[in-house]
This record gives structure tokens, sequence and C-alpha cells, in this order.
């Protein structure tokens, strides 16, 4: 069957109006080329019957393609030549190609009037530029100046992109641009659709385009959002005073690119956790005092409190260990949220007995 090998309009894209618009398709078959095939046309201004703004079955309307002057060879180029000058910019245009070789065989590859099952689809516009935002880099829970080990951060990259999210070749957020060992970076591209990253310090959780309201962007989507879950490691290297600083930068598949730098979006890197000062000690029987409590030997008792990282004060969003101890035993709880609860017993000995805690993640 003949085979439609490729086409000069890709499956999305832009085009400048022309009264002489030109699709040129490259079939293939053997041992010889079907002596014509149809073009099948839908244009936004003139086809939309049910004004979707999108093409469906029946509003395709058919045009004569020229066939290559050589049909016995293994490759040739049919052209459709129309108008497409009355649209306005924005309008889009969808074909397909249909025919049959000499044998009868239907053309393989070239699309159908089914949804977005066109061969290809253009937008009448001018190629320009993706755009980021000079705030387009935002944490969603604020801005951080500290970033931890082991928890989920939300980061959302504005941009726009005139001629539509399918235009986007490649995404890069680099979060330390100024450190060349491992600027951390983060890479969405079009083919996969997902986001990876270049260092071995950072886990991608998850990664999508949106429009600005939060929906699935179409292919003609100009005003986007790139939002990221991204996890340190804690193998990243603290370094101390130093401020990373973050920066975006796209491609759209013509090269044209934008860079952004965010210098008011610096952080810092720090795994130093700790139990806050604010502990609850509770007793059975006894009493509380201002050293701790007198209790009698075996009796029940609670010991209550929150861990957070130190330089932050964030609590952690992963359950975290701590080690409870007194004359000796220990008693190994879990801080869920940050929080924590051990449950443990008064030694049998009288005297003075050291309850202490400590981080054990």
């Amino acid at each position: 069957a003949p085979v439609v090998a490729s086409v000069n309009v890709r499956h999305f894209d832009h085009l400048v109006s022309s009264a002489y618009q030109v699709i040129v398709v490259n079939v293939t078959d053997q041992p010889v080329l079907p002596d014509s095939l149809q073009l099948m046309i839908w244009r936004e201004w003139a086809d939309d019957l049910n004004n979707d703004d999108w093409p469906n079955e029946g509003e395709y309307i058919m045009w004569n393609m020229n066939s290559p002057m050589l049909l016995d060879n293994s490759f040739g180029n049919y052209v459709g030549i129309f108008d497409d000058s009355q649209g306005f910019p924005g309008d889009k245009v969808a074909g397909y190609v249909t025919g049959k070789d000499k044998s009868g065989h239907e053309l393989m590859g070239g699309g159908s009037a089914s949804p977005d099952d066109h061969l290809f689809m253009y937008q009448l516009k001018a190629d320009g530029t993706p755009v980021i935002d000079t705030d387009g880099l935002v944490w969603e829970s604020g801005r951080k100046a500290w970033l931890h080990p082991g928890q989920t951060y939300d980061l959302n990259v504005s941009f726009s992109e005139p001629n539509g999210v399918s235009d986007i070749s490649t995404v890069e957020v680099a979060l330390a641009d100024n450190i060349v060992s491992d600027r951390l970076e983060l890479i969405w591209n079009s083919e996969s659709r997902q986001c990876h990253s270049e260092s071995e310090h950072l886990e991608v959780k998850t990664c999508r385009i949106l429009t600005t309201d939060g929906s699935v962007p179409d292919p003609y989507s100009i005003d986007l959002i790139l939002q990221i879950e991204v996890i340190p490691k804690w193998t990243m290297p603290d370094l101390g005073d130093t401020r990373r600083e973050p920066m975006v930068t796209i491609y759209d598949r013509a090269g044209n690119t934008d860079s952004v730098n965010f210098p008011q979006n610096r952080w810092r890197f720090s795994a130093e956790m700790m139990v806050t000062e604010e502990i609850d000690l509770w007793v059975e029987k006894g009493q509380l005092t201002d050293e701790g409590a007198r209790v009698p030997p075996s009796s029940p008792m609670e010991l209550s409190g929150v861990v957070i990282f130190s330089q932050s004060g964030e609590r952690p969003n992963f359950d975290c260990e701590v080690n409870v101890m007194i004359n000796g035993y220990n008693e190994l709880t879990t801080a869920v949220d940050g929080m924590f609860t051990a449950s443990l017993n008064a030694p049998v000995q009288n005297g003075r007995h050291a309850l202490t805690w400590s981080v054990g993640c």
C-alpha cells in the first residue's frame, strides 16, 4: 500500500497566510506511485459548520494535488496549493490526504476526518518568541529561603508562547544556575511531555504544563504554567552561606529562546533537624515540677513534641523517627507531620533520672 513518508507541515504548526499556500506530501509505494491523491482541507473561517473551532467529519473540502512527473520511483512528492489569505490571524487550517494506488490499496498514514487524526494543522500566525514572566518562578507556599531534603516542593514557572504550547521544544529550570559543578537542572521536553533531572541530588515527583486557569492546554494555548513537584535528596551538598540562584530558559521549535534569572528566589540548603523546646510531659501518677516530674517507680509517662528543620522551622512531610531515652532504656517512636508522642515507664530504681530525646531520621 502507498504510505505517507513525510509532510512539510507539522501535526500542529503555524504559518503566515498566503494566496498560494503549498502543502507537500511525500509518499512511498512499489512498484509505482498512485496516479493521484486528494487533499482534504478544513478552514476554520469557512468550514467550521458547528462553530466549535475544531475540524469534524463532514467539514473537510476536497482539493486536487499535483502528482510527481515520474510514478515509477519509490518516493514522490504530491503538491497541493490553496488560498488561506481570507482567514484571520489565529484561525486554523487542518488537512489530510486520501487516495489509492493502481492495485486498489488505500493510502496509509495520511490522516482522516476523525477527531485529532488530521495529517497536519496550522494556525495563521507569524513565528514568535516565548516570553518568561519576570516574576515567573514561584514556590507554591511562598518564597523559600531554605530547602530541605526529603521535602516535596511545588514550583510554578509561568510563561507565554505566541504560537501555543505545541511550539515549545524545551523548558530548562536550573535551581542553582550560579553553581557550575551542579546547576540542579530540571528539563521538560515536548516529546515525552515530562521532566527529568540532570542532577543526582534532585527527584522529580510530577511535572506538567497547564493553562493559567489550571486546565489542560490545547495545542495553541498561549499563557501557560509549568508545574513541578521536586524533592531535594539527602545527598545534596550543604554550601553554607552560599545561596543558589534559579534560572529558567525556554526554547521553541524554531530555535527562538528566552532566559530569565531570579535573584529574588535565591535559597540555601540545610539538612539540620531538631526537636523544638515546646515539650509536653504527661504523668499518670505523681506531679510535674519545674525540673520535670516526681513519679512513683514504674509509673506510665508520655512525652510529646515537634520535629522541625532547624533553619526554617518547616515540619518534615515524611515520617521521622525520634529516640526517647531514660535510665538506659530507649523508646523509639515516629513523628507524623512532625508531631510525636512516646509512651514509656519510669525507672524501677529510686533517684534522679535524665529524660533525653533525639532526632533519629
